[in-house]
C-alpha cells in the first residue's frame, strides 16, 4: 500500500493538496489486484489560457481562454491482471473520475483555414467512467501481438450532454515479428474510434450529423539492428491516408526513417 500526495502552489490559484491511496495484492504469483482512489488538481497552462494556433496543413485553430478556472477531480481506479501462461497476460481496469471546471478543448466554429476552430472552456461538473481491457500474447516463433479495447462513457452533470471529443469505443491491434537471425522486425498497428461528438446545436442532444465518423488508422514501421549497436528504421504512419479537417486533425500518410542506438 502507497500513501502519497502532492501540493500545487500556483500564484494565480492558490495552494491546493491532492492526496492518493494506491494499493497492491498478489492473489498468486499470476494473478495481481490493483486498486487506488486520488484527488487531482490542475490549473489551466500557458496553452489553456492563451494560444492562438492554426495548422494550414490540417486546417484546424485552437484558441485559449484567459477566463480559465483550475480543474479539480476525485478519480477512483480497480485493476485485475492475470499472467495466463508465459506468453499470455490479460489485463482489466475498471474506473470512475469526478471533474470539477474540467478544461475541455470544444468546437465553436469554423476556421479561416477550411476546419475546425476550438476554444478552451470549463465545464462546471462532469464525470467519466469505463473499462479498459488488454490482452497481450508474447513472442511465439517471432510473433506477438496484442489487442486492446476501451469503453469510455462521460457527460456533463448539469446539463446531461454526453462530453465532447471522446469515442465510447476504442480498439488497438498491435502485431510483430522478429526474424532472430538477422534482427530483422516488423510493426504493424492499428487503431479504431467510434463517432464521437464535435459539437452541440444547444439541445443538449447529439444528433446524427453533430457526429464525427468513426476511424481506423494503422501505422507500420520496419527496423533492423546493424553492427549491434544502431538500429535503422524506416515506417508509414496513416497507411490509408485517412484525413477529414473538418472533424480530424490527421496529416494523412506520411513517411519517415532514421537511425537509433539500439540497448
Amino acid at each position: 500500500m502507497v500513501i502519497g500526495g502532492r501540493l500545487d502552489n500556483h500564484s494565480e490559484f492558490g495552494t491546493h493538496f491532492s492526496p492518493k491511496l494506491s494499493s497492491l495484492y498478489s492473489v498468486t504469483n499470476d494473478l495481481r489486484l490493483r486498486a487506488s482512489y486520488g484527488q487531482g488538481f490542475r490549473a489551466p497552462d500557458f496553452k489553456n489560457l492563451y494560444l492562438n494556433f492554426t495548422n494550414v496543413t490540417s486546417g484546424y485553430q485552437v484558441l485559449g481562454n484567459p477566463s480559465l478556472q483550475p480543474e479539480s477531480s476525485h478519480n477512483w481506479n480497480l485493476g485485475i491482471e492475470y499472467q495466463a501462461t508465459a506468453t499470455l497476460l490479460g489485463r482489466f481496469h475498471l474506473y470512475r473520475n469526478d471533474l470539477f471546471n474540467l478544461i475541455d478543448a470544444e468546437r465553436i466554429g469554423q476556421s479561416a483555414a477550411g476546419g475546425s476552430k476550438f476554444e478552451y472552456q470549463n465545464i462546471n461538473e462532469a464525470y467519466t467512467e469505463g473499462v479498459d481491457i488488454e490482452i497481450v500474447i508474447g513472442s511465439y516463433g517471432g510473433f506477438s501481438s496484442a489487442v486492446g479495447y476501451a469503453f469510455l462513457r462521460g457527460a456533463d452533470k448539469t446539463t446531461g450532454l454526453p462530453l465532447l471529443n471522446r469515442s465510447t469505443h476504442n480498439g488497438t491491434l498491435k502485431f510483430a515479428y522478429l526474424h532472430q537471425d538477422s534482427g530483422f522486425q516488423v510493426d504493424l498497428r492499428g487503431r479504431y474510434a467510434s463517432p464521437w461528438g464535435l459539437y452541440d446545436d444547444g439541445d443538449k442532444v447529439l444528433e446524427p450529423e453533430e457526429l464525427a465518423p468513426s476511424y481506423w488508422i494503422w501505422n507500420i514501421r520496419l527496423s533492423r539492428t546493424l553492427f549491434k549497436s544502431l538500429k535503422a528504421s524506416i515506417g508509414c504512419n496513416n497507411l490509408s491516408d485517412f484525413k477529414i479537417p473538418r472533424y480530424y486533425t490527421f496529416y494523412g500518410r506520411s513517411f519517415y526513417g532514421g537511425l537509433s542506438l539500439a540497448y
